[in-house]
């Protein structure tokens, strides 16, 4: 797909489409939808998500300073992030032992207490998950 099929696409769906910039840059979402990503939203995505992958500006997503410790050897391994109300705010490692799984976020700057409560409740719900 080239960058003229896409303008045809927007154009296509009309109003179906909202244009929404974020720091200077277009972006398209569907007309319906909220353009706010929760402020209490908090996700634990796993490695290679197409949160980041999906784009070639991951900008919306993750500060430019922060794409090293996401793909820290640029070799193509992109370890699992930690997304707060749409951006990367860190990553995240996954250990078993002795059965028990534990998730230790690794944040770019120390989480907030609304964003740590919300990882801990990940953590359960993985737990959960992981053991069923």
């Amino acid at each position: 797909m080239t960058p003229v099929d896409v303008r045809r696409g927007i154009v296509c769906a009309g109003e179906a489409l909202r244009e929404v910039a974020v720091d200077g840059t277009s972006h398209w979402i569907c007309a319906d939808s909220s353009p706010a990503v929760p402020q209490s939203k908090v996700l634990a995505l796993p490695e290679f998500d197409e949160c980041l992958l999906g784009y070639s500006d991951r900008s919306a997503a993750l500060a430019p300073e922060h794409f090293r410790q996401i793909v820290p050897g640029t070799n193509g391994i992109v370890l699992p992030t930690i997304v707060s109300a749409g951006r990367v705010i860190g990553t995240w490692r996954r250990t078993v032992t002795k059965g028990m799984t534990e998730l230790t976020p690794e944040p770019f700057d120390a989480l907030t207490p609304m964003q740590s409560s919300a990882f801990v409740a990940l953590v359960d719900r993985y737990r959960d998950f992981s053991t069923n």
